[in-house]
């Protein structure tokens, strides 16, 4: 009896997209860590894998510094409400 033959799966769009931006402190002036991680998905439905990848090579200056405001006004929407 022969092996089954695996139908090879053929990417074909991208399904969930994550971006986790990270500071270590109040007192950074900069983002520390930018990460995108995205599903891949077939032609099928399945997921194919997920890749991960630094985010910061890929962002300009003007980018990284509205992603510096976003992440001041998030810690201080915190502050307010957990302390």
């Amino acid at each position: 009896m022969p092996f089954p033959k695996e139908a090879s799966q053929i990417p074909s769009d991208i399904g969930r997209l994550t971006i986790s931006l990270a500071t270590m402190s109040a007192a950074s002036v900069e983002i520390d860590s930018a990460r995108v991680s995205f599903d891949v998905i077939a032609t099928d439905g399945s997921t194919v894998g997920t890749q991960n990848h630094d985010l910061l090579p890929h962002l300009t200056a003007a980018q990284k510094a509205t992603m510096m405001t976003l992440i001041n006004n998030l810690r201080t929407k915190a502050k307010a409400e957990a302390i």
